[in-house]
């Protein structure tokens, strides 16, 4: 009726400006009538879009009043509309005045939550600011877990899709891991048995020999396949912050905390995480690991309430772990507590007759993808064969692409062009090995252990005199400087003060 009144007296008013002639006020006038009708038909469909998007929504004014909520918050939150519209959130710590604060948005956990709802709910202010800068409305959202899950699911499928990278679910899992030797069938007979259940998982072997390959087929097979998978390098992260991105931390716990963040063990409840490179997670770390492993709970940084936590935990090294417990850097009871199932991952010079299959595996997927009909000839598959891959499954993958990329049909890349790239690829890999035939022995003398510390102490030095500084020989060696510190008090090599800075 009120609508009806004002359109009324719209008309009047057109109707007065056509006989005084006042043709530009009313071109003005009917051009206010064209975008208000335009404003309330997007307010319509707005208003429609948010009683149908299946979530919980609420808006609020910038003053943190309510100015609209669907039913579906009403019901979570147990709020009458008629009563709430035009006040505060009756809640003791509203998120609009969090957003009002901080001028940004805000999410809390459902560990953290204000609000007395059952478990699982994700709840999120988002700030809308107008032209002028000044806050306008904050958006409240409130999402169960299952939905946080579905968005990630949707999330992954859209990045690997991508990508270019695909995780594949059930038995085709097993797919992906490539060979007929019998060490790499037996991995897939243990990854049968131990995907299914939550035991922790340790897969040990040399860098590119394919342990993430290992541990993505473990997480398709397994129950947690439709819940998050989260992947972290523990030797990329310097120490100080890996804690914080693993553990999370509250709000104030330190300089530069202005909010709570949740950590990547949060992150990856009720799913999976793989800690890759878990033979350089810092000692001083390792307890609070090992709650993880043994409790099933983490302090967040400035927190003193336990976080539960459900996560299954795949842990990846090519370092010997054990010798790391001998030197004090690896505790012993963490190391137990993650090799519940070890998993070991052959080195590809180990499983000759993988090779041809891998390189042949690669040369199909890197013709389609240059779009280049190129074979391997005879004598490169001999080469190839002969090769000892210190850099694994990895380095033939590279080597392969580009061989692909300097190849045309009929044209292939020559012998020598080869050796060329295969002596290349070799002085960048941190192994350090030479060619030589295969089967050819290493220069006896002494156990298996003094032969690998002598070439390894060989290895440092030859390095630390080629380069100006510790941090240059570590990337030269391919290694992070800390480990080559490390080795360098093991071996007695002195370091320079300056190249210890």
């Amino acid at each position: 009726m009120q609508e009806n009144n004002w359109e009324k007296t719209l008309e009047q008013l057109k109707q007065e400006l056509k006989e005084t002639g006042d043709a530009a006020r009313l071109g003005r006038l009917e051009q206010l009538e064209r975008e208000f009708q335009q404003a309330l038909s997007e307010r319509v469909d707005i208003r429609e879009f948010c009683e149908n998007s299946g979530q919980a929504l609420c808006i609020t004014d910038g003053q943190g009043h309510i100015t609209y909520m669907n039913d579906l918050y009403a019901q979570e939150t147990r709020l009458r509309a008629s009563e709430a519209l035009g006040k505060p959130e009756p809640f003791q710590e509203p998120i609009s005045l969090q957003v009002m604060e901080r001028q940004q948005a805000v999410t809390f956990g459902n560990d953290g939550s204000r609000l007395e709802l059952s478990n699982g709910r994700i709840v999120s202010g988002v700030p809308i600011f107008g032209p002028d800068g000044e806050l306008r409305h904050i958006v409240i959202t409130l999402s169960t877990e299952e939905l946080i899950y579905q968005r990630y699911r949707e999330l992954r499928k859209l990045m690997n899709k991508k990508e270019s990278v695909r995780i594949v679910e059930g038995e085709d899992a097993l797919q992906s891991l490539l060979g007929k030797n019998p060490a790499i069938r037996e991995i897939r007979s243990l990854i049968r048995k131990a995907a299914p259940t939550d035991a922790t998982i340790l897969i040990t072997g040399e860098s590119g020999s394919g342990k993430e390959v290992v541990a993505d087929c473990i997480y398709g097979m397994s129950r947690r396949k439709d819940k998050p998978f989260v992947k972290i390098n523990c030797a990329a992260i310097p120490p100080n912050l890996l804690e914080a991105e693993l553990f999370g931390y509250e709000r104030g716990a330190f300089t530069g905390a202005n909010a709570r963040k949740i950590g990547l063990f949060e992150v990856a409840n009720h799913g999976t995480i793989l800690l890759d490179e878990i033979g350089d997670f810092p000692l001083e770390l390792q307890p609070k690991l090992l709650r993880v492993l043994q409790q099933g709970e983490l302090y967040r940084i400035g927190c003193s309430t336990p976080v539960k936590l459900d996560v299954r935990v795949i842990a990846a090294t090519n370092a010997n772990l054990k010798y790391r417990m001998q030197e004090g850097t690896f505790r012993e009871d963490l190391y137990y507590r993650l090799s519940v199932f070890p998993v070991r991952v052959p080195p590809l010079r180990e499983r000759r007759e993988d090779i041809l299959g891998l390189a042949n595996y690669f040369l199909e997927m890197y013709g389609k993808k240059y779009s280049r009909a190129v074979t391997l000839p005879t004598d490169i598959c001999r080469v190839l064969e002969q090769y000892d891959w210190p850099g694994n499954v990895r380095e033939m993958q590279n080597v392969i692409e580009y061989y692909v990329i300097c190849s045309e049909e009929g044209n292939e890349m020559s012998l020598e062009q080869l050796a060329r790239v295969l002596q290349f690829s070799q002085q960048d890999t941190p192994t350090g090995s030479r060619l030589h035939p295969a089967g050819e022995s290493p220069a006896a003398g002494g156990t298996l252990f003094e032969l690998r510390d002598n070439y390894e102490k060989q290895l440092i030095q030859d390095a630390l005199r080629q380069t100006s500084s510790a941090r240059q020989a570590a990337r030269m060696l391919g290694i992070f400087p800390s480990s080559l510190y490390r080795k360098a008090q093991k071996y007695n090599i002195h370091l320079a003060e300056e190249e210890i800075e």
